[in-house]
């Protein structure tokens, strides 16, 4: 159930991933807004989405998230890993293990949900 979790954490980073590469490739092609400069035209350049810092700002901050899912989903493997669940089991870490997961797993599904959106 452990590795389960773990892996569910590693996954919910996955589709947090494929979301915000999604969003910064759409950001870095569209443009919206008019350039700093002295013409008014409505033929002067437009700015990308990406440069508003607003938009960076959003972006960054999700792309810094997905990472940290991705690492907590492989700390989560590791340790159940080191724990010797596959050989000498440590009975001493286990719930320790288990509770730490469970509640890594409630909250990165969450975050990586409200990333999406």
């Amino acid at each position: 159930m452990i590795q389960a979790r773990g892996n569910m954490v590693r996954a919910a980073g996955g589709q947090l991933a494929k979301a915000v590469t999604i969003a910064m490739r759409y950001s870095a092609v569209r443009h919206q807004g008019f350039a700093q400069d002295d013409s008014s035209s409505y033929r002067a350049p437009e700015r990308p989405v990406l440069d508003w810092q607003v938009q960076r700002y959003r972006l960054f901050k999700q792309l810094g998230l997905v990472y940290a899912l991705k690492m907590v989903g492989r700390w989560s493997i590791s340790a159940l890993e080191k724990s010797g669940v596959y050989g000498d089991l440590d009975v001493a870490t286990l719930p320790l293990l288990a509770r730490t997961s469970s509640a890594v797993k409630a909250l990165t599904t969450y975050m990586a949900a409200e990333g999406i959106e």
